[in-house]
Parts: structure tokens; sequence; C-alpha cells
């Protein structure tokens, strides 16, 4: 099994090589969840973490996984159970198998994991487990060395994107100087003021100052602006642009920070980071439930659709900027 995080492709042979796997994949280490990751697909591959189910959910959680490993013609899975009841472990681990096998899907490995040691489900409830530790495995030096940022739980995850309130406030009292949407005759020059803007930022790596970012994120109220925010995301550049918006939705007041968790849900969903672009997404939802370009996006993470999907749009053929 050789998957990419980042830029980097590791060859994973072994549980623990999944185990410390895991979490690079997700931006954070689960708990009673179950993990899903696959390999050799048409599409690409992708790999989930959904709650782990009760009785009454089980049949939709496994529905769901299947249904989006068909949909990317994935070869082969591995499952990873992430508690401490074996009991719930072995009731789901051969109703997971039996599903995947009837469609023709390679069911590579089932693990359980109660965070310290690892449990073969396949060698019985007996099995006393194998003690591990991913902390100094090469996978997490690798990502260390990637800059990689791996969160101790999904939490914590949802709790990076929250900046200081002093930053937010800085923010907040930046903004109504620039509250009233942009005159027609003035919205293709703010639409190059953008653009520059997030050019200039991606390229050195330094924030927005507090007046900028207020510029920006009631530029991005009108949506023609966004969505000229949101085509300028390539595959080459998403990673810049997580950053990027992770910076301003910490920093962005919730009542306007609809537009920009969005856009880092996106760039997020185009890397590759998954939960993080749920996060960012579940932030969104506080604030405006019926947000619309939060649900495409929502709708393709819940599709289990391929970022090499996306044809990104070239920048300069944008109204604004002709």
């Amino acid at each position: 099994m050789n998957p990419t995080v980042g830029k980097t492709t590791l060859n994973a042979r072994s549980p623990e090589d999944i185990l410390a796997l895991v979490p690079l994949v997700l931006g954070f280490h689960p708990e009673e969840s179950l993990v899903m990751l696959t390999f050799g697909s048409g599409r690409g591959a992708f790999h989930a973490r959904v709650d782990l189910p009760g009785p009454d959910d089980t049949d939709d959680v496994i529905d769901l996984l299947l249904s989006a490993a068909l949909r990317n013609r994935i070869d082969g899975v591995v499952f990873v159970l992430y508690t401490v009841d074996s009991d719930t472990a072995f009731d789901l681990a051969p109703m997971l198998v039996s599903a995947f096998v009837a469609e023709h899907i390679g069911v590579i490995d089932v693990l359980r994991t109660d965070g310290t040691r690892w449990f073969p489900l396949a060698a019985g409830p007996d099995h006393e487990g194998t003690p591990y530790d991913v902390s100094a495995h090469p996978f997490t030096v690798q990502g260390v060395y990637d800059g990689t940022v791996t969160q101790p739980n999904r939490l914590a995850l949802a709790e990076s994107l929250v900046g200081p309130d002093d930053e937010v406030a800085q923010v907040e009292a930046e903004i109504p100087a620039r509250l009233g949407r942009v005159p027609d005759l003035q919205r293709p020059a703010e639409a190059r003021w953008l653009v520059d803007l997030i050019g200039r930022c991606l390229s050195s790596g330094v924030s927005p100052s507090a007046a900028e970012l207020a510029r920006l994120v009631v530029a991005v109220l009108d949506a023609e602006l966004r969505d000229l925010a949101w085509t300028h995301m390539t595959h080459a550049n998403a990673r810049g642009h997580v950053e990027f918006w992770s910076d301003v939705a910490r920093r962005t007041p919730d009542d306007f920070v609809a537009a920009p968790a969005t856009l880092l849900a996106f760039a997020a969903w185009l890397s590759g980071q998954g939960a993080l672009a749920w996060c960012a997404l579940d932030r969104v939802h506080v604030v405006d439930p019926a947000y619309a370009l939060a649900e495409l996006v929502a709708g393709a993470l819940t599709a289990a659709m391929p970022p090499s999907s996306w044809t990104p749009t070239p920048v300069g053929s944008h109204p604004l900027l002709a």
C-alpha cells in the first residue's frame, strides 16, 4: 500500500504503519471512530472517518462507505476501528467485510485499536493485543518534516479554526469602515486587489493585516468576488490556500465567517484534507446553515468525489478581470 500524504508517498506494510498513517491523512488522532483507507482506484484513492456507529446506525454507515468506494472504483480497503469496546468491534467487522467482499472490493485488513494496543480482529476476541506508539514512527517523523500538522483529536482540529479573541477583535474593529456593497464601478478594481492580496500572501507566507483581512471578508460577501477567490484555487496551490484561508477563518468574526470558512473547506477538500474541510463546514453551519456554496462542498465530501475531478478556471478569464 502506497498512499500519498502531501507530496510524500508512504509505503505501508504493517499494522503499525497503518496506525501511523491514519492521523496523517485525517489531520488528527481518531477516537471512537471507524476509519476506512482505500487503495487502487480508477478515480483516486480517498480515506474516510465516521463516528463508530451504534446498532441502529450500522447499516446506514456501511452503505455510506460502500457507496463511496463503489463510486470511486476502489480495489481494496483497510478498516481501523478506534474503540475500547471489543464487542462493538467484533460485531461490526464481519458486517463490513461481507458488504465489501460481496461487491468485489478486497478487504486487506481489519484492525481494532484502543489507543495503546492494536488487535487483529481476524485473530479472535482473546488476542491480547500488540503495544504500539506512533510518536516516533518514520511516517510521523516524515510528516513533521513535511510540515503536516496532526491534532490530538477532532475537537482540537475544529478549535484550531477559532483564533484568539484579540486578533478577532482587531479585524472586527476594521469591518464597519468596509461595510456596504462594493459599487459596480469599483468591483473590477476590488477584484484585482483581491487576486493580488491572495497571490502575495500565498507567495510570501505573510498573513494579511487586520485592515486587509476586514476588506477581504467584506469583499467575499459579494458572491462574484467570493467565486473569484474560489477560482484562484488549483491542485498545485491548494495547500497554500488551506494555510491562507485557515488564517482568515481563525481571525474572522462569526457574522462574516461563512464565505471564508467555505473557501477553506473547498481548499481542504482539494488538498485531500477531508476532516479539516468538514470542521470548516461545521463552523459555517453554525452561522448560516443554508449557505449554498457550503452545501455544494458538503455534497462533494459526502460523495467522496476525488479532488482530481476539479478543473480550475483560469483566473484571468473571470469577467471582473476582463
